[in-house]
């Protein structure tokens, strides 16, 4: 064989070897990090939908429990007063705001009393499916052996989220008249409303569907359906912890479509590179035929030796020979240039990295003078750090922690055991949050030691999270729509009031035309009216005065200290002034008033019952008598 043909042969096989390599390397380790990152994304958007879900069922509950653990509720499980729904239920905006589709009272042995229709489309009215909700929840909370049940349950008209209670008295006494059941359709419209807030696709699958997957702790599993779509789930337990269905989660792949993009691109351009180099060398190779191939060795001796590629070394004559010590100098520089081509696809894929979302800083430990870890050095940092915290790399990477970032040294350890820790390879530490006062923000963070003395950070914005928590918190003692105390919150400032034993006054208030205004305008309108109306209500909030919503458009006022009648009178004055000023809804003005009725502890009532009774009787005087005004029960 031929030298030409035994070289070219040998070229072609290391360049075959080296493409089969960099391809399943690519394809292998860079893929894997990709589905990785993937899977994290994917993870972190099923369980925000978790949340939203779980919120959802939380805010149900609270609800709930302002109707259940009330004696008016009570009282209505006793004698089956319609006057009970007409004063408390006819207005069910604040349910419908939560999407809540039907209430379902029921008595201890699982027979319907009473169910509404918050909403009003197919399935929610279907009796056997409320039938089934009830046959299975109430025997469990009659029994005793469960108080609260919230969560899913499946009929064969479809999934629902239920919350039930038992009926009680206000301050949690009496034997249970029965279990309030409020729920909602798990259907397309609840889906819809996730996937608007998410930007996912969202559809229930059943557990058929799903018996080949593998959930984890956090019964979440994420299965790739092609190269163009990620899916999600978790697992829907019924409020039994039985496992009925899931919820799927659908993605597009951006970031791998991206990632194999740029592989295969580059791995084209190696080829490319390649065909290039070996055919230029083939070229040359077939001009070695002479004598004088140990004056191109010496050539090449001298480029090794000086590793100089622009030197002027030239190789006389005008034979196959010289040209192909002048080709041989040619080559040396392309093979400089398709350096500098794989070092800026390398750079290529480093951005890669180096755009992930999270804060990443690649660090390395520093000693004292007795050798003890006393701070750390930034080496690293992505293109999210620098966004996040508006900084310049230059102005952080090769510096102290301490230095420029004194919040990250002072927050992130709190000892010198943590940077001890970091000294030992593949060491792992995880703290969940944490405030810094600087940002006015909470952090979570995840360190890594990748080799001993050096060890990665990365930590993540967690500051909405948090303030989704507590919002959480605060929807079960305020109402959504006004920013008012919901009727749990003012009941149990009024029963603080009983405990104190000073003397106070209950001001029950209805708003006048209210009715007239959704009749005409819409609930949209009432809602903005009430929001309205509250605000104006606010300026009269001080130590002594606490207003609540109790759901409608009825609202009870507490007066702390209230000596003299007069001074309810005033007060009650004050909102009628307030009130009277007209609302301004598009370009419309909307007019309305307020009945109020005005009970005095303890002339009045010596429980909270009686004296917002007493307070509510008043009120439906001056009702009668065509409303916008206030009166004084009589005794």
């Amino acid at each position: 064989m031929k030298l030409s043909k035994k070289i070219a042969s040998k070229i072609t096989i290391i360049f075959l070897i080296i493409n089969v390599v960099t391809y399943f390397y690519c394809e292998t380790y860079l893929t894997k990090s990709i589905k990785n990152i993937e899977i994290s994304q994917m993870k972190n958007s099923i369980g925000k939908v978790k949340n939203i879900i779980n919120h959802d069922i939380l805010s149900m509950s609270s609800s709930n429990l302002e109707y259940s653990r009330w004696d008016d509720t009570y009282k209505f499980m006793e004698d089956f007063n319609n006057d009970y729904i007409e004063a408390n239920l006819r207005d069910l905006a604040s349910l419908q705001q939560q999407n809540i589709d039907f209430i379902i009272f029921s008595d201890n042995e699982g027979k319907i009393v009473k169910d509404i229709a918050v909403q009003n489309y197919l399935g929610i009215n279907d009796s056997s499916a409320k039938k089934k909700i009830t046959e299975d929840i109430v025997p469990v909370i009659a029994s005793k052996r469960q108080n609260e049940m919230s969560g899913f349950i499946s009929t064969e008209k479809g999934i629902f989220l239920v919350s039930a209670l038992p009926i009680v008295k206000t301050d949690g006494t009496g034997e249970p008249r029965g279990v309030l059941i409020l729920g909602k359709a798990a259907g397309s419209n609840f889906l819809y409303r996730l996937s608007r807030d998410f930007n996912l696709s969202l559809s229930i699958e059943t557990l058929q569907d799903i018996k080949d997957y593998n959930f984890d702790k956090e019964d979440m599993s994420v299965k790739f359906d092609d190269r163009n779509s990620i899916s999600g789930y978790f697992l829907v337990k019924d409020v039994f912890d039985k496992p009925i269905a899931s919820i799927r989660a659908v993605a597009p792949r951006d970031i791998h479509n991206v990632a194999v993009k740029d592989v295969h691109s580059f791995v084209c351009i190696l080829i490319l590179i390649e065909c290039l180099i070996a055919l230029a060398i083939l070229i040359l190779l077939h001009q070695i035929v002479t004598k004088k191939i140990a004056v191109i060795k010496g050539f090449v001796d001298e480029v090794s030796a000086t590793g100089n590629i622009s030197s002027d070394v030239v190789i006389s004559g005008n034979d196959e020979i010289s040209e192909l010590g002048n080709k041989f100098k040619d080559l040396f520089i392309n093979l400089e240039k398709n350096k500098e081509e794989m070092f800026d696809n390398q750079e290529k894929y480093r951005q890669l990295f180096s755009n992930l979302s999270s804060n990443f800083l690649y660090n390395k430990v520093l000693y004292d003078e007795n050798g003890e870890p006393e701070d750390f050095l930034i080496i690293e940092a992505n293109i999210a750090f620098t966004k996040n915290f508006n900084i310049k790399k230059e102005d952080i990477e090769g510096k102290k922690a301490s230095s420029v970032m004194p919040w990250i040294s002072r927050d992130i350890y709190k000892c010198k055991e943590f940077l001890k820790a970091m000294l030992s390879e593949n060491q792992h530490k995880k703290v969940d949050s944490i405030y810094i006062e600087e940002l006015n923000a909470w952090y979570s963070f995840v360190i890594y030691s990748i080799k001993p003395g050096y060890f990665a950070l990365i930590f993540d914005d967690i500051t909405e999270k948090k303030n989704k928590d507590e919002m959480i918190i605060k929807l079960a003692y305020y109402d959504v729509l006004t920013g008012l105390p919901n009727r749990k919150n003012i009941m149990e400032c009024i029963s603080k009031e009983f405990d104190n034993g000073e003397k106070f006054s209950i001001l029950f208030m209805d708003l006048d035309n209210f009715k007239e205004v959704n009749d005409k305008f819409g609930h949209r309108a009432g809602d903005y009216v009430l929001s309205s109306a509250s605000e104006r209500l606010k300026s009269l909030i001080d130590d002594n005065v606490v207003i609540g919503r109790l759901g409608g458009d009825e609202f009870l006022i507490l007066k702390r200290h209230s000596n003299d009648i007069e001074e309810a009178k005033n007060l009650a004055q004050d909102i009628e002034d307030i009130l009277s000023k007209p609302f301004t809804y598009y370009n419309s003005e909307i007019s309305i008033g307020a009945s109020i009725g005005i009970s005095i502890y303890p002339d009045d009532g010596s429980d909270i019952t009686k004296i917002i009774s007493n307070a509510d009787k008043a009120m439906y005087n001056i009702k009668r008598e065509g409303g916008f005004g206030y009166s004084v029960y009589k005794r």
